[in-house]
């Protein structure tokens, strides 16, 4: 399977059996004379994949997960997929605390990431 046939797949597996969520993109527009910063976010709907199960087929995939962590996987063409930014699923706010992306020399596939609930 080539490179960009495996890119493909693992779009089409996003598209089929991903659902939308809300991806929170967090940045400091400004800090004041202490350095405590001010925030904005952005919110933009993506497809995604979520797994929320602590089952033995994640622990193998991601390792240990805490209790209410969510694993997201995304398309490796998806902007924002940083750590501190958020993910709002089923109205419920985690923040991205792993990035892995999954990529070879010839190019980024997917990011698979670990998120848990934020405070």
């Amino acid at each position: 399977m080539g490179i960009a046939c495996l890119t493909n797949y693992f779009n089409k597996v996003i598209d089929t059996y991903g659902t939308d969520i809300t991806l929170r993109v967090v940045t400091v527009t400004s800090t004041n004379e202490r350095g405590d910063p001010t925030l904005s976010n952005s919110d933009t709907t993506v497809k995604a994949r979520v797994e929320t199960s602590n089952g033995a087929k994640i622990k193998e995939m991601v390792g240990d997960l805490k209790l209410g962590d969510i694993v997201v996987f995304f398309k490796g063409s998806q902007t924002g997929i940083v750590k501190g930014n958020k993910i709002i699923y089923k109205n419920v706010v985690y923040k991205i605390y792993d990035v892995r992306p999954r990529e070879t020399a010839d190019g980024l596939h997917f990011y698979m990431t670990k998120a848990e609930l934020a405070n």
